[in-house]
């Protein structure tokens, strides 16, 4: 089962850090990273920057539309993020509903100018070697499991490869 993870910092530099950390992790072993974004959020900025952590560009309009929509959804206004597809869009809404109110309040209340994060759909992570590296980091921890419904669907929409035109 893959879980939705944000790693949040209290500078707009530390989703850099992370982002070195992820990539050390997932060359141990210790996840399985099915893909990742760093949200980057600059003192005085109007909006964060987003980058998405793996360049393939084959799936970079279906992965882009998606992570627009978790990160409007999550840190956000509601009406934020990129207009998706039909795909997208229900896997959106599965996620919306699997991470609960509760997760989503806890990333709002992270995210705000001055500060980052790394969005990251993982699998297979291990906590003794995941948790020390992250507190390392003086990284926040917000973690939610997916569902059984949620999971399938997330992967199919990540592997699949973009043809220009929204579903």
């Amino acid at each position: 089962m893959s879980s939705l993870t944000v790693w949040c910092f209290s500078t707009p530099l530390g989703a850099d850090t992370g982002e070195v950390g992820l990539k050390r992790l997932e060359e141990q072993g210790a996840l399985v990273v099915h893909d990742a974004v760093a949200l980057i959020w600059m003192p005085g900025a109007p909006e964060p920057t987003i980058r998405h952590l793996r360049h393939d560009a084959v799936r970079a309009g279906v992965t882009g539309a998606f992570w627009g929509s978790v990160i409007g959804m999550l840190a956000l206004s509601p009406v934020a993020g990129a207009v998706v597809g039909s795909a997208a869009a229900s896997a959106v809404a599965k996620l919306r509903r699997g991470v609960g109110d509760d997760f989503v309040a806890q990333v709002g209340e992270q995210i705000s100018p001055g500060t980052s994060a790394l969005f990251v759909l993982s699998s297979g992570a291990q906590a003794d070697l995941v948790g020390p590296a992250i507190a390392a980091m003086e990284a926040t921890l917000l973690h939610a499991e997916l569902g059984d419904d949620v999971d399938p669907e997330l992967r199919a929409l990540l592997e699949r490869p973009d043809d220009g035109q929204a579903t």
